[in-house]
């Protein structure tokens, strides 16, 4: 898939198309006789994509097997494999560009990260990734200074819900407590399956006192929620600890305050939602 772009201008305005191939007008979908009417600019998807592509061919004069992302005429994207030299066309400074289609690969590729980072049974994430992508956060929201939160959530009676309704049962309880808690919570918070029934939350730019009401809100949300099998319902709850992540804490060393709350409200009946107390050992509760 070949392209001949005019030199001078493509750090400006996008190169004028002096030439392509039918595969290249097959690839990006429109006639030969229509090639005049494009400019370079108009087939990235991401601008800085472009910016680094032309900073390197302007210092090294070619480039080989840069990976972007590109947009077809009907401006649908697809992922290619450029490589750019600069040549002589017509006496004309140009750059010849040769393209392939990656976008198979890189679906390959996207599916196998997903399945490596993600819960099998829920679909959110495993705990490795959890780990790293909450560690991650709270060092970034740490040097803004910026508050956040941890939540443990524990199924209540679980192995009594597998023993008497099946493995089949308890499995669908895991899977809706995991949809209620995606559901409810913000884009940018971190969610994940990290044991057989227990899920954990980082809750970004969030202080104690919301991250509170945020647990109490998924528990009563959970509360009241009903699976049918056959013909009988399934109710469940959780019980959920809550504390904030200090400066220099990681995510392991805040869920352990959150762990030991768990276990208070475990021990108060379960249902209901424990707030770890800086600087005391004993915690506040609500729900």
């Amino acid at each position: 898939n070949l392209l001949f772009f005019d030199s001078d201008t493509p750090s400006a305005c996008g190169g004028v198309v002096h030439f392509l191939n039918e595969r290249a007008a097959e690839l990006f979908g429109f006639a030969l006789q229509e090639a005049g009417r494009y400019r370079e600019t108009d087939f990235w998807d991401s601008l800085s994509d472009r910016t680094t592509f032309l900073s390197q061919l302007q210092k090294q004069g070619r480039i080989a097997n840069f990976e972007a992302c590109l947009r077809r005429a009907d401006d649908t994207p697809f992922w290619s494999l450029i490589s750019g030299v600069e040549i002589t066309y017509n006496d004309l400074p140009c750059v010849l560009f040769s393209l392939s289609d990656i976008s198979v690969q890189i679906k390959r590729e996207t599916t196998l990260r997903q399945l490596a980072s993600t819960d099998s049974l829920t679909g959110i994430y495993n705990r490795r990734s959890f780990f790293e992508l909450a560690d991650q956060a709270i060092a970034d929201l740490m040097q803004s200074d910026r508050p956040c939160c941890v939540l443990i959530l524990d199924i209540d009676h679980f192995k009594t819900i597998n023993d008497t309704l099946g493995h089949a049962q308890g499995d669908e309880v895991i899977r809706r407590v995991a949809q209620l808690c995606a559901h409810m919570l913000r884009s940018g918070d971190v969610l994940g399956r990290i044991g057989g029934e227990e899920f954990a939350v980082l809750l970004v730019k969030t202080s104690l006192s919301a991250a509170n009401s945020i647990a109490e809100r998924l528990r009563q949300r959970i509360e009241r929620t009903q699976l049918v099998a056959q013909s009988d319902s399934i109710q469940f709850t959780v019980s959920v600890g809550v504390a904030a992540v200090r400066p220099g804490d990681t995510v392991s060393t805040a869920l352990h305050r959150a762990d030991l709350v768990l276990y208070q409200a475990k021990a108060k009946g379960r249902n209901r939602v424990e707030q770890y107390v800086e600087n005391s050992e004993e915690s506040s509760v609500e729900g």
